[in-house]
């Protein structure tokens, strides 16, 4: 058969694994386990995405939110030591990593995670994740511009008061309620984030500067999205 009914040489031998039975056992066979230049559309990066999560989450017994969770912070049990590793090391007994994925995402691993979460209907319950969710990410809490992401350190206060049930307390309250290690250790949403990085990269280490910033520029604009 001339190679001109195919686009590719890839197409050509996918096409023979998924009908000839002869190749029978290699039917998780993908045309990413191809070296190659292509781009990818929305879909096959959601896909690959998808493929290397479930796999994370089969490997430990993990949920979703579990795997977020555990990601953060690995146990020695699990193979990765992080998400950058996890997209670096082979995913699959063809040796694929996804590493290369990443160009899409500015280097990301949290953004690929995030990119098909909030695109992808099969993980719609989880369209609570944010940025704040994936700390050892780049450093989130500075803009391109070298400035203070405000804007996302007091979305990540506003959720710390809403779980004390103190977001509607006047600041001399508030302030005298949340100790620092209560702002510090506790977990402000079900992935299990906590807001030390924040408190050190943008407050300068002070929980005090963290919570009068927030009452002062975001307390009434949060309120009224909740």
């Amino acid at each position: 058969m001339s190679s001109n009914a195919y686009r590719s040489h890839i197409a050509a031998i996918i096409d023979l694994v998924m009908h000839d039975d002869r190749y029978i056992d290699w039917r998780d066979l993908h045309d990413y386990d191809f070296k190659k230049t292509k781009k990818r559309t929305a879909v096959e990066r959601h896909e690959m995405t998808h493929t290397l999560l479930q796999k994370i989450m089969k490997e430990n017994s993990w949920d979703f939110v579990q795997l977020i969770r555990n990601m953060r912070n690995p146990p020695s049990t699990c193979r990765y030591t992080g998400w950058k590793d996890a997209f670096s090391k082979p995913m699959n007994r063809y040796g694929t990593s996804l590493i290369g994925l990443l160009d899409y995402y500015r280097d990301s691993a949290a953004e690929a995670v995030l990119d098909l979460v909030m695109n992808d209907d099969r993980y719609k319950e989880f369209r609570d994740l944010s940025k704040i969710d994936f700390p050892d990410q780049r450093n989130i809490w500075n803009l391109k511009d070298g400035k203070k992401n405000y804007e996302l350190a007091r979305k990540g206060t506003g959720m710390l008061m809403t779980k004390l049930n103190i977001q509607d307390c006047t600041l001399p309250d508030i302030l005298a309620r949340v100790t620092d290690p209560a702002f510090r250790n506790t977990e402000i949403n079900r992935y299990g984030t906590r807001l030390e990085g924040m408190v050190k990269r943008t407050y300068e280490h002070s929980t005090r500067k963290a919570i009068e910033d927030w009452y002062t520029y975001d307390r009434t604009a949060f309120i009224n999205l909740v």
